[in-house]
């Protein structure tokens, strides 16, 4: 798990061996649900802004295939002032892009080494809006700075 913020919990979370409650409350098929679950399927929390390194690691995984993103209508903003260089980039599309930068120099255009990206933002057309994000900056990646940094702009 990626802390998404730099006031996040990362670090609570590690304290914790990956351990949390899950307090589900609502309907479901008619009936009223409220019940407590403990989630234990995190193995670790990366703090971005504090181990920025060990966030760029993960690409370098050959098993790592899926990301779930689950952020914020705001969080999945594109900030135009990102720069590859950042430690880490601000907004959550560029820090997914610095990653699938960081894999691409690994493996190329690899078959069965890119990431399926599951979007389950609450927003309409979560994913149709995460790649948007992504692709406006990949336009700026392609006119500015990537090109500076690597001849493998055409990803």
């Amino acid at each position: 798990m990626v802390q998404p913020i730099a006031n996040g919990l990362a670090d609570l979370l590690n304290k914790q061996d990956g351990l949390y409650n899950l307090y589900l409350r609502g309907f479901e098929n008619g009936e009223t649900v409220d019940q407590k679950r403990l989630i234990s399927c995190i193995s670790r929390a990366i703090n971005p802004y504090s181990e920025y390194e060990a966030y760029l690691e993960n690409a370098k995984n050959p098993d790592l295939r899926f990301i779930v993103s689950n952020t914020t209508e705001a969080g999945i903003t594109y900030a135009e002032g990102d720069q590859l260089t950042d430690t880490p980039a601000s907004s959550f599309p560029a820090k997914l892009t610095q990653l699938m930068y960081e894999r691409f120099k690994l493996f190329g255009n690899e078959k069965g080494k890119g990431f399926v990206i599951l979007s389950c933002e609450l927003i309409d057309n979560n994913g149709a809006e995460l790649m948007q994000r992504h692709g406006s900056l990949e336009r700026h990646l392609k006119h500015g700075w990537l090109l500076k940094t690597s001849s493998a702009a055409h990803w």
